[in-house]
Order: C-alpha cells, then structure tokens, then sequence
C-alpha cells in the first residue's frame, strides 16, 4: 500500500485516467467548444508538466507527512485508540475536510484567489482543466495539507488511498461529458460529479464560491456552499473569468504571468452597480 504513491505508479494512474477521460469525451460530449482548443489544451498540459504532475505533488508532499507523523506518533488520531474501520473512516474524511477548507481559503484569501484563478479562467471545461494549476497553488496548498495531515496524523496508507481516489474523481467531475441524470442524481448524494462542479468553474460569482467539493459533497452541504448541479440551471453554464478569455492567454508564459498581469476595468463594478452576479476578474494586487 504504502508504494501506491511511488512516481511510476502515480503517472501510470494519471495517464490512464486521462485516457479514460478523454475516450469518453469523444463518445458522450456533454458541449461543443467554443473557438480553437490547440493553445488550451497546449497550456493546460504544459502546466501540468512544470507543477511536476499537479495531483501528485500534492500526494507525494502529504504521503510524506504522514508518514513522519506515524514514526514519531504524536498526531491526535494516535492518541485516539479506535478501531481500525473507524480510524479509516475518520482519515479519509479529514483529509476531504483539510482540501474543502484549503479550497475555500483559495477563494477568499486575494493573493490566493490570484493563483488559483489560474485554473478558473479556462473558457472550457474539459479533461485538460484538471492539469490548469499554477505551479504556486501546487506548493502552497501542498504544504498547508501536509501540516495538517501532520497534526491529525493522517496515516500514509490513508494518504495514498483517498489521495488516488480524489484523482479520479477530480478527473472526471472536470470532463466533458454527458451524464444521465439519474446517474447524476445518484452519484451526487455522495460525491462530486461532472455536473456539480460544473457550477463551481461558472461565470457567475454566486456559482463559483459554491460546490467546493474535491471527493465528498458532504462538506458543502454541512457548510452551507452547496449549488446544485448544472443540469438544474435555467440556461447553460458559461465558463471562466470576465478576462484571459482570448486564445493567446491559453498559452504557457501568459498563464504562468496571470496572477501578476493588471486588466482593464473589471466588469464585476458594472455588474455589481446593476445588482448581477457576473464573476469577478483577478484585481491587481493592491
């Protein structure tokens, strides 16, 4: 269990989810995109490759925590003698507790919103927009988990399993693909799904500070952030930021420099003047 996060089985696990991903986009497409999707997807991976695999620093940052936290055994799960299905249950659900809070943070937090932006202000959706991660959320977030997964002592095989389960399932709640409703509605309940966190990667403010979810959508709605899914909105869901809209903010030097980039008057003053909720753009930093 404990070489489930080893660099070859990691990327071995990321490519053929992706590939899995990508298959089902080409068989059940949920939209059509809009423009060229060459630059976005050049972008999007090209990401993915500077942050060293996205999903699995972060893995590799808090296997390692955790692992620290079982040699020296003073997190609050080993001065907690609970049987082992409880202790399971209590470590998978923290460590979705710990990324649900950090993701909020992201969001609320300027400079943060500014990184993580990075990932909202791809126009599209698709398999592709999981990798659309600043290289600077990837060591932030990763660091903040990994304190916590040490204080709580998180065990690494708990580590490893939910880390490989947030993988996929990140995966395909990002893909473009068309799921029955009563798979939607079923899969829901429980876990995050295409068409929940659609909502979170929409235009409108009000929809992207909800559904933050990465596993488990229990934290949403015990939290009061929970949107409801996509299929249940009056009109399609529009994707992104008011700005990086164009093809040429899809390459990989303009996404890198996004967080620091200055835009012209953000529309969100307009639009909060006429009481609509279009999202806001990344307001220099001040």
């Amino acid at each position: 269990m404990q070489d489930a996060l080893s660099d070859e089985t990691g990327a071995f696990a990321i490519f053929g989810l992706f590939l899995l991903a990508g298959a089902l986009e080409l068989l059940w497409p949920h939209r059509r995109h809009d423009g060229s999707i060459t630059k976005r997807w050049f972008g999007n991976v090209t990401l993915y490759l500077l942050s060293g695999g996205i999903m699995l620093v972060p893995a590799i940052v808090a296997f390692a925590a955790a692992l620290a936290s079982h040699v020296m055994r003073f997190g609050l799960l080993d001065a907690m003698p609970l049987p082992p299905v409880f202790t399971w249950t209590v470590g998978i659900l923290a460590m979705d507790a710990l990324v649900y809070a950090n993701h909020r943070l992201d969001h609320n937090i300027g400079v943060l919103w500014r990184i993580l932006a990075v990932h909202h202000s791809d126009p599209e959706m698709d398999a592709t927009t999981t990798f659309r991660h600043h290289p600077l959320e990837v060591m932030l977030d990763s660091l903040l988990v990994a304190g916590a997964v040490l204080l709580i002592g998180i065990s690494p095989a708990q580590v490893a399993v939910y880390s490989l389960l947030a993988m996929a399932i990140q995966l395909l709640a990002h893909t473009n693909i068309r799921v029955p409703t009563w798979l939607e509605r079923w899969l829901g309940t429980v876990l995050v799904t295409p068409g929940f966190h659609q909502m979170h990667h929409s235009r409108e403010v009000g929809e992207t500070n909800s559904n933050y979810g990465q596993v488990f959508v229990l934290w949403d709605h015990l939290f009061g952030s929970n949107s409801g899914r996509a299929g249940g909105r009056e009109h399609p869901i529009e994707f992104g930021l008011d700005h990086f809209r164009d093809a040429a903010s899809q390459l990989p030097h303009r996404l890198l420099l996004q967080p620091v980039l200055r835009q012209q008057a953000s529309r969100q003053d307009v639009d909060q003047a006429s009481g609509t909720t279009r999202n806001r753009s990344v307001s220099p930093v001040s």
